[in-house]
């Protein structure tokens, strides 16, 4: 498991620290999940849920580009974040068909 959280960090080019405020979390919350191999307690669904996104999003950009759009409000998302709608775990479905339509 902490393959598969270090593998979607790598996949972002994001530093523990960048990782952790993506996910809301502290950096050593990162930094135990990557040596125990356990996700977050209550982040399970986000890691799955951004590991889905950042899947389609490979074929579309480098890293740092998907990071920064994962980032930054979207006007075609109503103006959120995609991260806030992947944390939420609401609109995952939502962005994910928002991705095929422009990829």
């Amino acid at each position: 498991m902490s393959d598969n959280i270090i593998s979607l960090r790598k996949k972002l080019g994001l530093s523990q620290e960048r990782f952790a405020r993506l996910l809301s979390v502290s950096i050593s919350t990162v930094v135990r999940a990557e040596k125990s191999g356990r996700i977050p307690c209550g982040r399970e669904k986000t890691i799955a849920n951004l590991s889905k996104v950042v899947k389609k999003l490979e074929k579309a950009g480098e890293p740092e580009e998907i990071a920064y759009w994962l980032t930054k409000p979207n006007p075609d998302l109503r103006g959120y974040q995609p991260i806030d709608l992947i944390r939420s775990g609401y609109a995952t479905e939502e962005l994910l068909n928002h991705i095929d339509n422009w990829s």
